[in-house]
């Protein structure tokens, strides 16, 4: 049976309100929250919000940006579609950048649409960037991260994942696909999917043939609402799954 997840945010289209101390109107105004509560309750660190355009492709914008206590305004963005990507450094102990290490919050590809003379009223769920400490730590830089072939990094199997907990009644929801390096493509979705309280399972793999790699993703649930996700990080960009070999 499917479930059906709370909605990651929820967005009204208004004429009124949105207006700022300096006078202009916002083009969106909004709450940021994690678990169902105000953000500024688990951190004070100020978010870092960019916009891509789908209208014209334009990626990377910044808009000015009010912020207090959990409350934004977006301003000086121009009417069209954007996806919003929203990260919020909260562990200032590790290496930082989009969208975050462990401890850090965020939020990506959330449409929105901006009109003119118009207010988008915006609150969004965050979620928290989830620690693996097996096999491999996600907590900085990883080794091999972005390798192909044989040279990525390989466990032997029965492979142990573990996690740190994201807090009481939390479900994680983990899958994991047989994957083809060169050209890359599935070979097989799903062989491996689940979902478990616990923050530890051990998991019997075949051995990873030639040009044959295992891909893990990760997600976490609470009362339907998703509040957190595995991201790995290597010195050439982010993934949004864990890549490996089993030997």
């Amino acid at each position: 049976m499917k479930r059906i997840l709370i909605l990651a945010a929820v967005l009204v289209i208004g004429s009124a309100g949105c207006r700022s101390e300096r006078g202009p109107q916002a083009a969106a105004e909004g709450t940021l929250r994690f678990d169902g509560r105000a953000i500024e309750e688990f951190t004070s660190v100020e978010p870092v919000f960019s916009f891509n355009n789908l209208d014209t492709g334009q990626r990377g914008i910044k808009a000015r940006i009010e912020y207090n206590r959990s409350q934004f305004k977006i301003y000086e963005l121009p009417e069209g579609n954007y996806h919003i990507f929203i990260s919020i450094n909260a562990n200032t102990d590790n290496p930082g950048g989009y969208p975050g290490y462990p401890g850090d919050f965020f939020k990506r590809l959330l449409k929105i649409p901006i009109v003119a003379k118009s207010c988008a009223k915006l609150d969004v769920d965050l979620e928290k960037i989830i620690h693996l400490t097996l096999p491999q730590d996600n907590g900085g830089i990883m080794e091999l991260w972005g390798v192909r072939g044989e040279g990525m990094i390989s466990f032997k199997s029965p492979i142990q994942f573990a996690w740190e907990s994201l807090g009481d009644n939390v479900e994680y929801h983990y899958t994991i696909h047989r994957m083809q390096s060169e050209p890359f493509r599935y070979l097989g979705h799903n062989i491996e999917e689940s979902t478990t309280k616990a923050t530890r399972v051990s998991i019997e793999l075949a051995d990873s043939k030639e040009n044959e790699f295992y891909q893990f993703h990760l997600y976490a649930t609470k009362n339907d609402r998703r509040i957190g996700e595995l991201k790995t990080h290597g010195k050439r960009g982010y993934g949004n799954s864990f890549r490996f070999r089993s030997k």
